[in-house]
C-alpha cells in the first residue's frame, strides 16, 4: 500500500508495479508527483491517481512511465499536471508492446510526451478528446513510438505533433476517429 499522501519520484527513482503475473486492477488513490523519476508497471493493471481531486504532477526535471506487458496497462487517472517532459516507454524487461493511457478530460499538462518505440515498443493511448490539449505530442524521440485514439466517434484535441515517424491508430473497435491537431481536424 501506499498510503494516502502524495507519492514523489525523484531523479534516478523507480517506483516499480510488480505483482507476479497478475491481471487484476491495482488503484492507488494518491496524488503523483514525478520529478526524473521513472514509474514501471511490470504486471498487473496500475491505476494512478485514482482518488477524488487526485493529480499525477510532472515537475521541471520530467519523468518517464513504462508500461511492460500487453494488456497489463498503466493509467494515469489523475489529473495530469505541470510542463516538465513526459518519456512513455516499454519497461526494461521482457514482455510486448504495452500501453500507458491517460483518461482525465480535465488534464492541464503543458509539456512534450514523447512515445519510444524502444524495446518491443510502447502506445500511448489518449481515451478521451481533451487528455493533452495543452501539450506536445512527439513520436519520434530516437525510436518511433504509437499514439491509439481510444474512442470511436470523438475529436481528440492536441495542439502539437511532431517526429518524423511513428504509427497513429485507432482503439480495435472500427469506426472513424478524427484527430484535432493545432485546433484543425485532420
Amino acid at each position: 500500500a501506499l498510503g494516502s499522501g502524495t507519492v514523489t519520484v525523484n531523479s534516478t527513482g523507480t517506483l516499480w508495479f510488480k505483482p507476479g503475473g497478475s491481471s487484476t486492477v491495482f488503484s492507488f488513490a494518491p496524488s503523483f508527483v514525478l520529478n526524473g523519476g521513472t514509474v514501471t508497471g511490470e504486471d498487473g493493471i496500475q491505476r494512478l491517481g485514482t482518488g477524488s481531486g487526485a493529480t499525477v504532477n510532472i515537475g521541471a526535471s520530467g519523468g518517464t512511465v513504462q508500461a511492460t506487458w500487453s494488456g497489463k496497462d498503466v493509467y494515469i487517472d489523475g489529473q495530469l499536471t505541470g510542463s516538465g517532459p513526459l518519456t512513455i516507454s516499454h519497461g526494461p524487461t521482457g514482455g510486448s508492446a504495452a500501453t500507458v493511457h491517460l483518461t482525465n478530460n480535465a488534464n492541464t499538462y503543458a509539456g512534450t510526451v514523447g512515445v519510444s518505440g524502444t524495446g518491443t515498443g510502447a502506445i500511448l493511448a489518449i481515451d478521451a478528446p481533451n487528455v493533452l490539449q495543452n501539450a506536445t505530442i512527439d513520436l519520434n524521440p530516437g525510436t518511433p513510438g504509437t499514439l491509439m485514439l481510444g474512442t470511436v466517434g470523438m475529436t481528440y484535441n492536441v495542439p502539437s505533433l511532431t517526429g518524423s515517424a511513428g504509427t497513429i491508430k485507432p482503439n480495435t473497435t472500427a469506426g472513424i476517429y478524427t484527430l484535432g491537431i493545432n485546433n484543425s481536424a485532420d
